[in-house]
């Protein structure tokens, strides 16, 4: 059965799944140097096997969340793609620049990415809006992981995750 998601989105029985790894511990960077995150025009986290640790890729991520949140609390997506961009410039002096092909003002964020089932990542979500220490870590130290929802060799690297060291959202 389909589930509509956001306009021209749906989720389907056949998809990926992203699973979030957290490092429990981690060295954050002590640095005032302003950091550029430019976030482009881009595909989506879905289809395929990969991993994703990139500054920029984890920003996105967020903000796709963050949009996907908004629309199924039925809050204004803009307000908080804003409110999460100037989190990110006050409290890690990240400065956040959205390709101007991603219209956020008119719900255009097509370009922003997809990814499948974010709906279940909302605890993610709201983690790192409340905790401080767990947005460094996952900025600074996690990954994100896409593999597809039916195949066992994703499966199988899944329960390899050492739980005592990580925190794993998916």
């Amino acid at each position: 059965m389909d589930k509509r998601l956001r306009k021209s989105m749906f989720e389907t029985s056949n998809s990926s799944i992203n699973v979030v790894i957290i490092p429990k511990k981690i060295a954050i960077p002590i640095d005032n140097t302003p950091i550029y995150s430019i976030i482009k025009y881009d595909s989506n986290f879905i289809n395929g096997f990969f991993e994703v640790k990139s500054l920029e890729d984890k920003i996105r991520y967020l903000l796709i969340i963050a949009y996907d949140f908004a629309l199924y609390n039925y809050e204004n997506p803009q307000v908080l793609i804003t409110n999460l961009v100037d989190m990110l410039k006050e409290k890690y002096n990240i400065i956040v620049q959205i390709d101007k092909k991603i219209d956020i003002q008119n719900n255009d964020i097509r370009g922003l990415g997809n990814i499948d089932k974010s709906y279940k990542l909302f605890d993610f979500y709201e983690k790192i809006l409340d905790d401080e220490t767990f947005l460094e870590r996952y900025l600074f130290g996690g990954t994100i992981e896409v593999g597809a929802d039916d195949s066992k060799d994703f499966t199988e690297y899944l329960d390899t995750i050492d739980r005592f060291k990580y925190d794993v959202f998916f």
